[in-house]
């Protein structure tokens, strides 16, 4: 086994560090794109992140506090409340979130 997010400690991670130093809020669904990025929902972390193909994570989706709206605007500003899963659209780049109790499924478009 190998470590490919997560330090084993309870944090928000910093934006383009490595994925395996930095800690994650209870990550609970995982998702590969097509071009081999992990998408990783952080349920208690009310966010959405990305590991890329070079190890570094970034937040792709919420502001780490539940919440709801923010609708059409950055999706680093749109509030989550306990997302539960991701499905990256394998040609558009898209990616589909459930946000679990804000009772709705989101999509995020490429950027």
């Amino acid at each position: 086994m190998t470590t490919v997010a997560g330090n084993g400690e309870k944090g928000v991670p910093q934006d383009g560090g490595d994925a395996r130093a930095q800690p994650l809020v209870d990550p609970r669904a995982i998702a590969l794109d097509s071009k081999g990025n992990l998408h990783i929902c952080e349920r208690g972390g009310h966010a959405l992140r990305v590991v890329d193909t070079a190890g570094k994570i970034r937040t792709v989706a919420g502001t780490g506090q539940k919440g709801a709206g923010g609708l059409g605007g950055p999706p680093e500003s749109c509030p989550l409340d306990r997302p539960h899963g991701a499905l990256p659209h394998p040609r558009s780049g898209e990616i589909y979130v459930s946000d679990s109790e804000n009772h709705r499924v989101i999509r995020i478009e490429k950027r």
